[in-house]
């Protein structure tokens, strides 16, 4: 009798938490974040166990981690628009848990990634990288890639070339939280997907940030 009770709690006890994990997976579906079990997994692990979250707005954009189409390594990451409204700006963001300081490798150091399209965009779509520190101040780099669909692209983005802040001093190179990627589609367009790999920053000599290096 008590090992049948035994049994009885063990089963309950897995039904609810299988529920309340797809209850959660539902809930991330209405923000417009990933609605793939695996996907939302591997962004919650990448969130409590490496120093980088992810994140995306607005609705019907999502970030996350990829491994079923990569250039090298374990992960990559795939941001999709699954309705992109004309003019609409959409950020996907990598959070940095600890500031990362740039201020050194300003005059040499630089942005780069490997880039692909799952699909052709829209003429004149706007690609950015933009650098966030801690006071939530914004410096962009606009992004021009041609490559055909389905090919991968190195992209490299010296820092010096980053827009210059509003005001001079009010952008803060020692403190960067964050990585935005911003897509812009002069159009309506729908199903839109792209890949980035090989994220890293580095100096003249050094690799300062690997994101991919977190599942190596």
């Amino acid at each position: 009798m008590k090992t049948l009770l035994k049994h009885f709690l063990i089963i309950v006890t897995l039904s609810i938490c299988v529920s309340a994990l797809l209850a959660g997976v539902r809930h991330t579906r209405k923000r417009g974040l990933p609605v793939d079990i695996e996907a939302e997994l591997l962004n919650r692990f990448a969130a409590e166990n490496t120093r980088l979250s992810l994140s995306s707005h607005p609705r019907d954009n999502y970030i996350h981690w990829n491994r079923d189409d990569r250039y090298s390594g374990e992960m990559s990451l795939k941001i999709s628009i699954d309705q992109a409204e004309k003019e609409v700006t959409y950020c996907s963001d990598i959070t940095l848990r600890e500031a990362l300081d740039l201020q050194a490798a300003y005059q040499e150091g630089r942005i780069e990634f490997r880039v692909k399209t799952m699909a052709l965009f829209p003429a004149n779509t706007k690609f950015e990288v933009l650098l966030v520190d801690e006071r939530n101040t914004r410096l962009n780099s606009e992004v021009s890639f041609n490559s055909p669909e389905n090919a991968w692209q190195l992209i490299s983005l010296p820092l010096r070339d980053f827009s210059q802040p509003p005001l001079p001093g009010s952008f803060n190179w020692k403190t960067i939280t964050r990585i935005e990627f911003a897509v812009r589609c002069p159009e309506s367009s729908k199903g839109l997907t792209l890949l980035i790999d090989e994220l890293k920053v580095k100096d003249a000599q050094t690799v300062l940030l690997d994101i991919g290096a977190h599942f190596e």
